[in-house]
Parts: structure tokens; sequence; C-alpha cells
């Protein structure tokens, strides 16, 4: 899988170990951190200790967990996700967001 962040922090393999560093290094993280499968990623924003919004994409799916999160708590679906452990998908309430026509949004 692959980790990019917002700052400087990318890993084309990443493991478990820079996947947490990245995750403790505020800074070099920056805004957002994404991890990316092939057609799917998981996808956090926030800044410290958060609170963090949580957004998977799958294909041309979006879908948020619906609540603010701690860093802890986002760090722990990451890593959930990395390790395809299922945890990831049951322990946060995820809701697709539903597209509209481009002629609807003005």
């Amino acid at each position: 899988m692959h980790l990019e962040t917002a700052q400087s922090i990318e890993h084309a393999n990443v493991t478990e170990a820079q996947l947490r560093e990245a995750f403790r290094d505020d800074t070099g993280r920056g805004d957002f951190i994404n991890l990316i499968d092939d057609e799917r990623s998981i996808c956090a924003s926030g800044i410290k200790d958060g609170p963090y919004c949580l957004i998977c994409n799958e294909s041309d799916d979006e879908f948020y967990a619906g609540n603010e999160y701690t860093k802890a708590q986002v760090e722990q679906a990451f890593v959930w996700y990395l390790q395809n452990d299922g945890r990831w998908r049951t322990d946060f309430p995820w809701k697709k967001e539903e597209k509209k026509p481009w002629w609807k949004l003005w």
C-alpha cells in the first residue's frame, strides 16, 4: 500500500512502523494522510490530536465516517486497513456520500 501525506511523508510499500511514525510526526504529516490500495483508499484530515474526519473511497464511491475522531482513533483505523482487518469497516459508522448531478450543485 502507498502512504502519502500533505507534507513530506511518502512510502510506496508502507510498513506498520512507518505508518505509526507518520501519525507521530505532526509537522511531516501536515493536515491529511492517505493510505491507498489498488481500487480503494482511506483518508483522514485534521491536525495534531484532532479532531479528524475519516473518508473511504472505493472505485467511484465515497464514504464518510459520520463523527469526528481523535488522532489515536484514526491511527487505529489506518493500522486495521493496512492489516486488512475488517474492524476498520465495522468499528466506524460509514455512510455513502450521495452524488448529485453537476447541474444541481449550484
